[in-house]
């Protein structure tokens, strides 16, 4: 009976995969909309912090947007003295036709700077929309015309974009990376397609009428100062308002170069509860490792014996040449010849990972440390 049970669950986590992977295709190959006239004013707001991510090339393709409507890219921090502000000011040298412009926040409320500088930098533009887009994400040239079209889609609020990892080096960011997009490419993919209203989103994109989200009053930043994480917390105060948010597959991965082992193992791990608030329940999160086949079929071969094994080896199989496919698609697949065999070993480990983060209440960062309570907020740990 334990069999069967383990092959029911199996054959439904390869059904995700390959339905998954189907849609994902689907969806990025489909046209995207182009923005009508007249042209809303958008405004891009990266919050950036340190140098670490590339910058010095990744900032170009802010100012290389084919919008046909008025664009202007407001650079935020939460000081003078941070490395990346050189940076900034070389780009705001080199066009100075004023679509760019260097912000430094003040403002000390919430228990992330981010959300700090995103409530200096939004209350200090006039636009119609607002583009969230965090510091490490490579903008194709129509990525703000796709993002302004869908937005101009009846009865949208929120345009957010399934983050997807590039220019990978090294094993330690090829292990999370290769996972982690197949991931976008499946379980994202499906759940979007069978999930109509959404609460969740992706924070290196994400889009939204200004007007609408000004008219939830201060309360929404109250909210944002208390939640979890800032990616999960616009998202679900539209959707608190009855507000539609939609996924979008735009052109606009994310730079994922040099990570060392610490720092992928740190940023999982902080993930976790951002994750868990997702779900629909923490219950089901516990459960998430059983959508991995990998994942089952191991837990399969450790209780049933080697029964199990061919199981074993076809979900790996399947797993691996998914993630080749995606990888292809996003220009990875270099990455993926070299270091495909690791999806296997990250897959087992969400076994770990959902029961950790089902467990979990705090967590440190920076030396400072937090509890979450009431499913989404935060408080200091003295």
């Amino acid at each position: 009976m334990l069999k069967f049970f383990f092959v029911g669950l199996w054959c439904v986590g390869l059904f995700i995969q390959g339905a998954g992977l189907v849609l994902f295709l689907f969806f990025r190959s489909r046209r995207h909309r182009q923005p009508q006239s007249p042209y809303p004013r958008v405004n891009l707001i990266k919050v950036c912090y340190q140098a670490i991510d590339n910058e010095e090339e990744n900032f170009d393709s802010c100012f290389h947007q084919d919008y046909p409507g008025e664009l202007t890219v407001h650079f935020a921090v939460s000081s003078l003295c941070d490395p990346i502000v050189p940076i900034i000011q070389s780009y705001l040298a080199r066009y100075p036709e004023g679509v760019g412009r260097l912000l430094v926040s003040e403002t000390r409320r919430g228990f992330w700077k981010k959300v700090d500088a995103l409530y200096d930098a939004h209350h200090a533009i006039e636009a119609d929309i607002v583009i969230w887009s965090d510091s490490d994400v490579v903008m194709q040239r129509a990525y703000v015309s796709q993002m302004v079209g869908a937005l101009q889609e009846p009865g949208i609020s929120v345009v957010t974009t399934p983050q997807m990892d590039i220019r990978v080096t090294g094993m330690a960011g090829a292990w999370k990376s290769l996972a982690n997009n197949a991931d976008i490419a499946t379980l994202v993919a499906f759940f979007d397609s069978i999930t109509p209203y959404k609460r969740i989103g992706f924070g290196h994109s994400m889009g939204f009428w200004k007007a609408e989200f000004d008219s939830f009053g201060q309360k929404a930043w109250d909210i944002l100062n208390r939640f979890l994480a800032d990616d999960q917390a616009l998202p679900y105060i539209f959707w608190c308002n009855k507000k539609r948010v939609v996924f979008r597959y735009f052109d606009c991965p994310v730079e994922f170069s040099y990570k060392t082992l610490k720092q992928v193992w740190s940023q999982k791990v902080r993930w976790l509860l951002a994750q868990k608030i997702g779900s629909p329940s923490n219950v089901l999160y516990l459960f998430g490792f059983l959508l991995y086949p990998i994942c089952l079929s191991f837990i399969g071969l450790c209780i049933l014996g080697h029964a199990f094994l061919p199981f074993f080896l076809c979900a790996c199989l399947v797993r691996i040449v998914v993630s080749g496919i995606v990888e292809y698609s996003i220009g990875g697949l270099g990455v993926w010849g070299r270091y495909f065999w690791l999806i296997p070993f990250w897959d087992i480990m969400q076994v770990y990972f959902c029961v950790r983060g089902f467990f979990s209440r705090t967590f440190t960062i920076q030396g400072r440390t937090f509890r979450l309570v009431d499913r989404y907020f935060l408080e200091d740990v003295p």
